[in-house]
């Protein structure tokens, strides 16, 4: 094939990084990110050279067997945490939310004319903090994604939304409901006060957190899910288990048990040596296994192994494994139209591309692009499959992209 020499390079250097690591098995998985994607040749191209690969999907009559996904993205925090590996900025203004959510408007209208044929399953808004937008502004982003886009979610697809707890009033959380949205998602991280402190995120209390999760239930949501990390520095298996019982007693839908992904800033704030972290990080993995999921089965939920790089445990009240997890494992091969400044789309099997700027235009090249055959695809597919779980599910793979 024509990929083999980079594949022997990649596996040379894979080789390399992990005899000088000396870091444990899901740690050396998740370094294939990093090497796979040096082979990747970027252009730095205009919207206007994205469309003829979002025309080649509908034109060969596919539309109607595939999955698509709209995501609209907002890349802004009133503060950072220490841990936080995306890029944000925090302190918008008013004005600066309001040019923003203009500039998407105009982004979302540039793809519209072309992506009528398309039908989207599923609408999530993320960011940064979506709950940072105000009413009238959440208002003008919801209403424009639903007129420009043809946004039906069926069995497989759903919509959901990111909340801040402290950002969470019954209006948001009412006009986000009105939208269509059914789930939505509280990255809480602890409710210990030092912990928090030390990650920057001292303006939460608990007080905030079971306020939210109740206003979502006002609110009509049928899916409240809350996000808390195992592994931040100052945590505690005993701190942990204190947080996680409380956030228990408000009976979220999900409650999703992740672990901690390093970044350079965070490491050097704390002082972190890596082989200490991660020996300290697996001992309270297994402090924390047992009890957590004893509490989570005596109050009737169902506790499910989530990815080893991701996450740890999805708790949930329902029988199955959540929805959201089951979509995560095919999220690899979703097509997926991001809007908005650091969103990322993608259109398995020929390209993947990401917004530089946070002003847009048609013409100008703002937008990072890398395309993708289907040697890559069916690698960084396996891949994603061997680092979530155990065995590898063709069947998705197969009706994205026709082949085996």
């Amino acid at each position: 094939m024509g990929c083999r020499p980079h594949i022997e390079v990649f596996k040379r250097r894979l080789a390399e990084v992990i005899v000088r690591s000396k870091i444990n098995f899901h740690d050396d998985l998740r370094l294939l990110n990093v090497l796979w994607n040096r082979f990747g040749i970027e252009k730095i191209v205009p919207a206007s050279d994205l469309l003829p690969f979002w025309r080649q999907v509908f034109e060969s009559g596919q539309c109607r067997k595939l999955r698509f996904s709209l995501y609209a993205h907002i890349p802004f925090c009133r503060k950072k945490c220490s841990f936080c590996r995306f890029n944000v900025r925090t302190g918008p203004t008013a004005r600066t939310l309001i040019n923003y959510v203009d500039d998407v408007i105009s982004e979302m209208e540039f793809f519209s004319s072309q992506l009528s044929p398309i039908t989207f399953s599923s609408f999530m808004v993320g960011g940064g903090t979506p709950s940072v937008l105000t009413g009238k502004q959440m208002r003008r982003l919801f209403g424009a994604a639903m007129s420009f886009f043809n946004v039906h979610r069926d069995k497989s697809g759903y919509q959901s939304i990111e909340f801040h707890p402290v950002d969470a009033s019954l209006e948001k959380l009412r006009i986000a409901r009105e939208a269509g949205f059914d789930r939505v998602s509280f990255g809480v991280q602890s409710l210990d006060r030092a912990v928090l402190k030390r990650i920057h995120r001292d303006d939460q209390t608990s007080a905030h957190v079971r306020l939210a999760i109740r206003r979502a239930r006002e609110a009509g949501f049928k899916c409240v899910s809350v996000d808390i990390i195992a592994g931040l520095m100052g945590d505690s298996p005993e701190l942990f288990m204190r947080s996680a019982v409380e956030l228990l007693e408000e009976e979220p839908t999900n409650l999703c048990v992740n672990q901690l992904n390093l970044t350079q800033d965070y490491m050097m704030a704390e002082g972190i040596n890596l082989e200490s972290y991660f020996s300290r990080r697996n001992e309270m993995i297994s402090a924390i296994c047992g009890s957590l999921k004893r509490e989570a089965v005596s109050r009737g939920y169902s506790v499910d192994e989530v990815s080893p790089t991701r996450g740890i445990w999805m708790l949930s009240r329902e029988n199955n494994p959540s929805r959201a997890v089951e979509l995560n494992y095919c999220e690899s091969l979703a097509y997926t139209l991001g809007i908005g400044q650091g969103a990322w789309s993608q259109i398995p099997g020929h390209v993947w591309y990401e917004r530089l700027h946070d002003e847009f235009s048609g013409n100008q090249p703002i937008y990072k692009m890398r395309r993708r055959n289907l040697e890559i695809e069916a690698a960084e597919y396996t891949r994603e499959w061997l680092i979530r779980t155990s065995f590898i599910e063709f069947v998705p793979f197969r009706e994205a992209l026709g082949v085996d």
